[in-house]
């Protein structure tokens, strides 16, 4: 590959010396100048910042200059090759349907934004590949650094590019929307959809202050989004910063919400607001749905964690999300009928099984409540509760999560809560999300009502850590 890409460039610099009226080197083929290639570059469009000229340039002849001029007369089935250097853009780009746009590293494409832009559009089978992209501006100003519109998700790919996006220098007073990647098409959730990355191999950073919000990626329509390999960094703003800083978000904006990403083998991180700080962070944001029917892996649209994705800082805005790795389960039972008198119809469960006992189990035991100690970072992503016989009508089961932040002694209630109540001997709950610090403990309060009526017989609840 490297060899015929240095051969372009030598013939590039042989016609060069030619029209200038010096004699050209022997070609590849044994013939003189650039006649040795005649014909090899077919659909291929050469761009070269030291030898390029767009006056002279065409798609299969002598390279253009500028990345602009070979768009201009690009057409579908061919492609721009982008020789080493840093290319300046004043205007951006839309990649024509089934035109690959590929660089050869160190390659850079620069672009300065002075009002709201999208920097590159991507089109139907179309491919970018091989760049760094590092998207400038000085005020707040909105900016997309790579759309994927209508079905390009499922046809299109970006490959091995490192998005850099910048506008620090813009301060804290104002407000700006900067995207890395948006994806706001349409598409269907399938099973099939991981065998398509359309993003692969590539980093993300956001640099930003102020107001508004920052994502690496968004995606914002109903399309089903797959990566894999990619990184993501959010940094963390100026003190006095108040937007939303997010790594990848799903707020698909129709009806549908069906809009869907697949992460794998992926980093995924930003930096959380220390006290005193307004702004918002979190690694992912399923914003819709808001509703997991389920959150088996590949069954309901929103965010997908998939093998090997890390969220760096374990959290996910409080929401709730699927994944396909199998979460850390903390399992709790009481074994026999729940209801033994009035004087015991609530309290803490204890990590395991336990046989119903006055006073004993449920833990009534409130100034130091039975807990789970959290070892490491975590994110509580569900809650389960089951019966074996039902409470009966008029009489429930509650069960709720609490915790106690570490340097703490009251626990807090959490969104996490279940009711069993009358015939319903299943419920779950995993619509949310919370994360859990080192040292933090998790405690499972049960309460009981209904009094004698109530028959609920042999309690299993289980917690889900990723």
């Amino acid at each position: 590959m490297y060899s015929s890409q240095f051969t372009y460039r030598r013939a590039a610099q042989e016609l060069t010396r030619c029209s200038n009226g010096e004699k050209g080197d022997k070609g590849d083929t044994g013939t003189n100048g650039i006649n040795g290639l005649s014909g090899s570059r077919g659909n291929v469009a050469l761009v070269d910042t030291i030898y390029g000229n767009d006056t002279t340039a065409s798609v299969g002849g002598l390279p253009f200059k500028t990345v602009s001029s070979a768009l201009s007369v690009i057409q579908s089935g061919q492609q721009i090759h982008v020789y080493p250097g840093t290319y300046y853009l004043s205007s951006t780009i839309t990649l024509p349907t089934n035109v690959v746009l590929q660089g050869t590293p160190p390659c850079t494409l620069g672009y300065t934004a002075t009002s709201s832009t999208t920097f590159l559009t991507m089109g139907e089978t179309s491919r970018l590949d091989n760049f760094s992209i590092v998207i400038h501006a000085s005020s707040h100003v909105n900016l997309t650094g790579i759309l994927f519109p209508n079905t390009t998700t499922a046809t299109a790919q970006v490959t091995n590019v490192h998005l850099t996006m910048n506008n620090v220098s813009a301060g804290v007073l104002g407000t700006s929307d900067v995207l890395g990647i948006n994806c706001n098409g349409t598409g269907n959730l399938l099973n099939s959809s991981f065998s398509w990355n359309a993003i692969q191999n590539s980093t993300i950073s956001i640099q930003s202050n102020g107001g508004g919000i920052k994502r690496g990626i968004l995606v914002s329509g109903r399309n089903v989004v797959s990566t894999r390999d990619t990184n993501i960094y959010i940094a963390g703003p100026s003190t006095t910063s108040w937007g939303s800083y997010v790594g990848v978000e799903t707020n698909d904006g129709s009806t549908f919400q069906t809009g869907s990403i697949q992460l794998r083998t992926s980093s995924i991180g930003t930096v959380q607001p220390s006290a005193g700080q307004t702004y918002t962070a979190s690694d992912i944001l399923q914003t819709t749905p808001t509703i997991i029917i389920s959150p088996t892996y590949l069954a309901s649209a929103g965010i997908q964690i998939g093998p090997g994705t890390d969220l760096v800082t374990k959290t996910a805005g409080n929401n709730g999300f699927s994944t396909f790795n199998y979460p850390t389960v903390l399992v709790y039972g009481l074994k026999g009928t729940l209801y033994t008198n009035s004087n015991h119809t609530t309290g803490y469960l204890w990590y395991g099984t336990q046989q119903v006992l006055n006073d004993s189990f449920p833990d009534s035991n409130t100034t130091f409540p039975a807990y789970f100690r959290i070892q490491q970072p975590a994110i509580l992503s569900g809650l389960s509760g089951a019966l074996a016989i039902a409470p009966s009508n008029g009489c429930s089961i509650i069960i709720t999560v609490r915790y106690t932040p570490t340097g703490q002694t009251t626990p807090l209630d959490t969104l996490f809560t279940v009711t069993l109540s009358g015939t319903t001997r299943e419920a779950y709950f995993y619509n949310r999300s919370l994360s859990l610090n080192a040292g933090d403990k998790v405690h499972v309060y049960l309460e009981i009502t209904g009094g004698n009526a109530n028959l609920a017989h042999d309690l299993t609840v289980q917690l889900d850590l990723f």
